[in-house]
């Protein structure tokens, strides 16, 4: 498999936070939810699922927002109204994660930390947390890619978290021409022009090893199931991502080695908004070693092909045509694309930490900010691939 490409430039280093002082953010409230008002408490329902879900912290501050904690957190804070260093139960619980666990808890603004004879949180302690502040320079096409959206996510003028994020997720989809229009004018032509209409290329495959799916969820994407796939949950997301000029070539290319490798699922755009999106075609396996395999195949067979490329995913190879990436663990639901998808999950959170830096002084770039916030919750921003220990905390509910 191709060398993932990455954003060159030294690894950051948290500082020793054991003897630090700290404190209770005193702009929020702590608010159990058994003291919610009633709508705010079916609003907020679905928390009650996390055994481990305290209240509410609110604030007056709107650049503050509001947030759920679980109960350790709930402890903290409570502890921490009266400022002094973290207990000793918190490094005994965190162990090795010591560092980093307090390290969110304060670019959060859930606490804060002094320095200088002032309490600090945020962007605004970022030089309190870390050892240094190494200058980030993408290495290839998805790094680069990554690195436009967020400094345009920077650039916005608004505060909407939801909006951000939605924003950061749809960046570098392609404008609808005149052009693109005509030729995707509808499903029909659509199916008409990746040979998978009535007498076209590809229909004979798809109908012999490929079975559709139709959803409600699923209503944006063309979509198929391998006829000998166990419906098992498949994590792993295969994104093929070319330009749209070169769209029957690798459809029909893909769909080829998908059936050699007996590939679970895939799915396409089923409309002009679809295909022009960077994410247009993805595949979905069970396991890294069978996506890899593909990855290896499709590599060959789609030599020279220009690439659009899909921010927020691990590269394959350099131009960004193939990439990949590792869904958060789904609870209740075994079709792929039923559930938070990978970039949603990343996009969510670097939409967070790029607000809290925007509305914060400057004393980091908010775009940086928000790499290295992301970074603390298990993804190498470098490569934006997700360590495995973060899927696992979740599967276990931590």
């Amino acid at each position: 498999m191709a060398e993932i490409e990455s954003l060159s430039g030294d690894s950051l280093s948290l500082r020793d936070l054991s003897d630090a002082i700290f404190r209770t953010n005193p702009n929020y409230k702590l608010i159990p939810f058994d003291h919610l008002p009633q709508e705010e408490k079916k609003a907020l329902a679905d928390l009650l699922k996390d055994p481990n879900f305290y209240g509410i912290l609110r604030s007056h501050n709107q650049d503050l927002g509001m947030k759920s904690v679980c109960r350790e957190t709930a402890l903290l804070f409570f502890t921490l109204l009266k400022a002094g260093k973290l207990p000793r139960y918190v490094q005994i619980m965190y162990g090795s994660r010591f560092n980093e666990v307090v390290a969110m808890l304060v670019l959060d603004r859930i606490l804060e930390i002094e320095s200088n004879e002032r309490f600090l949180s945020g962007s605004e302690a970022y030089q309190v947390i870390y050892e240094d502040q190494p200058k980030i320079k993408p290495n290839g096409a998805i790094s680069r890619l990554s690195i436009e959206a967020l400094k345009y996510g920077q650039s916005l003028e608004f505060d909407d978290c939801l909006k951000m994020s939605s924003r950061l997720y749809s960046y570098n989809h392609l404008p609808v021409t005149t052009h693109w229009k005509h030729l995707f004018s509808s499903e029909e032509a659509i199916t008409q022009y990746l040979g998978i209409g009535f007498g076209g290329k590809n229909r004979a495959i798809l109908d012999h090893h490929w079975a559709s799916i139709n959803t409600s969820s699923n209503k944006n994407w063309l979509s198929w199931s391998s006829r000998d796939a166990v419906p098992i949950r498949s994590s792993y997301k295969l994104y093929i991502s070319p330009h749209c000029e070169h769209l029957l070539d690798v459809f029909s290319a893909t769909l080829e080695v998908l059936t050699e490798v007996r590939a679970p699922s895939f799915k396409i755009g089923k409309d002009v908004y679809g295909l022009l999106r960077p994410d247009k075609m993805v595949a979905y396996f069970t396991t890294y070693d069978e996506m890899s395999e593909t990855a290896v195949r499709l590599v060959k067979r789609l030599k020279g092909i220009s690439a659009h490329g899909v921010p927020f995913t691990a590269a394959i190879e350099p131009s960004g045509l193939l990439s990949w990436g590792m869904d958060p663990p789904r609870q209740d639901h075994f079709l792929p694309w039923q559930g938070p998808s990978w970039r949603r999950w990343i996009t969510d959170r670097l939409a967070v930490a790029l607000i809290s830096a925007k509305t914060s002084s400057r004393t980091i770039e908010p775009w940086q900010f928000a790499l290295d916030r992301l970074a603390l919750e298990g993804v190498d921003t470098s490569s934006w691939v997700p360590k495995p220990t973060i899927w696992n905390e979740l599967e276990r509910g931590e």
